[in-house]
């Protein structure tokens, strides 16, 4: 498909793909201007509560791995993929060490923790702006 594709238009998926997601190096800039690189899982699960305990730590240990290893930062935030976690999510990232973590949505509610700051996710905002659900 990707052949026939490229073929009939030039469209690269290659070259679509390096434009679209952040290389090392674009995090490393981040860094050198003050930024932090925080976790957000190794292969974004959109549901990430509903995976059992091993398989989420497995994809947070993943992600704290490559960027100790890759930019040479120990990360100590976090945002939830898709928003989506559990009290074992909370459990698993307060055991490696990450200190804050921010929710895809203003939803009113009661956070109990550092690891459930409410912020607006630009997908919500997007429906928002275009008469839709938050999610």
């Amino acid at each position: 498909m990707f052949e026939l594709i490229s073929q009939s238009t030039g469209f690269s998926s290659e070259k679509a793909i390096k434009d679209a997601w952040m290389q090392k190096e674009h995090l490393q800039l981040l860094l050198t201007e003050g930024h932090s690189v925080g976790l957000h899982s190794h292969t974004h699960p959109t549901q990430m509560a509903d995976l059992p305990e091993e398989e989420q730590r497995a994809e947070y240990v993943a992600n704290k791995d490559w960027i100790e290893s890759q930019l040479m930062v120990t990360p100590t935030w976090v945002a939830h993929p898709c928003g989506n976690y559990s009290e074992t999510t909370l459990k698993i990232l307060d055991d490696l060490g990450v200190q804050g973590g921010f929710r895809s949505s203003l939803t009113p509610g009661f956070y109990g923790s550092p690891l459930e700051v409410p912020r607006e996710d630009h997908a919500n905002i997007m429906k928002e702006l275009r008469g839709g659900e938050k999610r």
